[in-house]
């Protein structure tokens, strides 16, 4: 699959890394060319010098062709002005963007953006590891609204375990798949 990915920091260096690791061809945008020193010289994929919403710049990345667009740059407004470009006018999906401020949250999943608030997902789990919350349990906000994912690992009765997905009634919540755990 062809990946865009928008920003050469920490977060983006990694991701582009992994996703070239993993077979993906990748072209990575950044406006500061000094950040591509952080890829090694492993890195599979293509850098691109420049502001990842202008036309002249996603034109030359080839983004009509993206398979996805992931925009992790550290300025809410770059990540959600790239993400709308290559959804919008270049029909892009899926489109990701990073933001720092969940508030805004709302209002781009209303545009069609898929959000990551790094910064919430951190204080929620700083503030389920100071509550001493259960260690095997995993929860992320997927924006508001949306709902919440929650992952539990849990010794279960061989009762529970042999019946189908479809049979477990939790009320208020809903059971999206199972499986037994490794041995």
């Amino acid at each position: 699959m062809r990946m865009l990915v928008v920003g050469a920091g920490n977060i983006g260096g990694h991701l582009a890394l992994d996703l070239a690791g993993r077979g993906h061809e990748v072209v990575i945008i950044d406006r500061n060319r000094h950040a591509f020193v952080r890829l090694p010289q492993e890195f599979g994929g293509r850098t691109l010098e420049g502001i990842a919403f202008d036309r002249a710049v996603m034109e030359k990345a080839h983004v009509e062709h993206a398979d996805a667009f992931v925009a992790v740059t550290s300025g809410d407004n770059s990540n959600i002005v790239a993400a709308r470009t290559a959804s919008e006018r270049f029909g892009v999906t899926p489109v990701v963007a990073r933001i720092y401020d969940p508030a805004r949250a709302g209002i781009y999943e209303r545009l069609g953006i898929t959000t990551i608030a790094s910064a919430q997902w951190a204080i929620e789990e700083t503030l389920r590891t100071l509550r001493g919350d259960d260690d095997n349990v995993l929860a992320a906000s997927l924006g508001p609204g949306s709902g919440d994912v929650v992952v539990l690992s849990l010794a279960v009765p061989d009762a529970v375990t042999a019946a189908p997905v479809a049979d477990l009634h939790v009320p208020g919540e809903r059971v999206v798949a199972g499986r037994p755990a490794r041995r």
